[in-house]
């Protein structure tokens, strides 16, 4: 028994008995062909149906960006039109400001230079009120000097009209000199 054993054992390695070949050789070759079979006709419809619908989807989204960018530039025109008309809108109100600012300025510049007017014209009335006053004074003190110099360095004494005639003439052709 020992030595069926060891011929049996003495075969060698089971992957390289040339025996096993012709079985080991079918199986590969139904393997082969199932494996393919399956590839060719399962797995790669499957991938190229996925990889169609993920072309489609980028695609769509590809036009869907091409047409909120359209929109985008639309808007921004938009709002460029806006905001020139907005400048404009600004501008002619601020020629109207300004034009109305220099209204208001010269109508109250006029209104100053009316009231600096009237303040003048009261101002001189008052000044030639002034005047009148003092001379009026000047010539009682004048009247009232002359009468006590001329009582005084003269033995007869004259009228207050008499030297009030005499000192009007004298002021009046030393006036118009």
């Amino acid at each position: 028994m020992a030595a069926e054993n060891s011929n049996e054992t003495s075969v060698g390695m089971p992957q390289l008995d040339f025996g096993t070949f012709p079985n080991q050789l079918f199986w590969i070759l139904v393997f082969t062909v199932l494996f393919y079979l399956a590839v060719r006709y399962i797995i790669i419809p499957r991938l190229e149906g996925i990889m169609s619908s993920r072309q489609d989807l980028i695609n769509a989204d590809i036009q869907q960006a091409e047409e909120f960018n359209r929109e985008a530039q639309e808007i921004e025109g938009k709002i460029k039109k806006k905001m020139e008309e907005a400048h404009k809108e600004a501008a002619n109100i601020l020629v109207s400001t300004k034009a109305q600012v220099k209204e208001k300025i010269d109508l109250a510049m006029q209104e100053i230079d009316e009231t600096i007017l009237k303040q003048t014209k009261e101002s001189e009335k008052k000044i030639k009120q002034i005047e009148q006053k003092s001379e009026d004074d000047i010539r009682k003190i004048a009247l009232e000097l002359t009468k006590q110099l001329v009582g005084r360095f003269s033995k007869n004494k004259p009228s207050s009209a008499e030297v009030e005639k005499i000192l009007m003439k004298e002021i009046k052709d030393n006036t118009y000199e």
